[in-house]
């Protein structure tokens, strides 16, 4: 079944009800899938510290978990990182380039820490200092499998 935030009837699905709950929403005698349309799918970290912006986390659009838990959002992030930049004179009538005569290219050396501000529009970004990372979901990876049908590994 598609994972596309649909509800329905819990008397249809019990099996699925049973699993599921109200953790993607519905009440009563329905309830929602999850909606994983547009999401990368992150494993749940179970305290492994392989999300180590844990704390960003959101509970499920709707639904009822736990916010570091399976169905639980993350926004994009860019994580921080810095560059180093030389920013030259501006130009003048006796030095159209910017540089005076005999003069180094170089006025000053700057750093950056964030987003630098430039011509054109900016559009607000999560920083993390910890990673970069696309919109995610928390699932669970699963393996299914019946005992009777191959032989237990050793």
């Amino acid at each position: 079944m598609v994972c596309d935030g649909r509800s329905l009837p819990c008397v249809d699905y019990p099996e699925l009800f049973a699993v599921l709950g109200y953790v993607y929403g519905g009440a009563d005698d329905s309830f929602n899938i999850p909606d994983y349309r547009g999401y990368f799918l992150r494993g749940i970290g179970m305290g492994t510290r392989n999300d180590p912006d844990i704390g960003q986390r959101s509970q499920p659009p709707g639904g009822q978990g736990a916010s570091d838990g399976v169905g639980s959002i993350q926004p994009f992030a860019v994580q921080t990182h810095e560059h180093t930049y030389s920013s030259a004179p501006a130009p003048s009538a006796t030095s159209p380039s910017g540089t005076a005569a005999g003069a180094p290219s170089v006025a000053s050396t700057l750093t950056t820490g964030g987003p630098v501000a430039g011509a054109g529009q900016a559009q607000a970004v999560q920083v993390s200092p910890n990673e970069t990372r696309p919109l995610n979901v928390y699932v669970n990876y699963l393996i299914k499998f019946t005992y009777g049908l191959l032989p237990l590994l050793r």
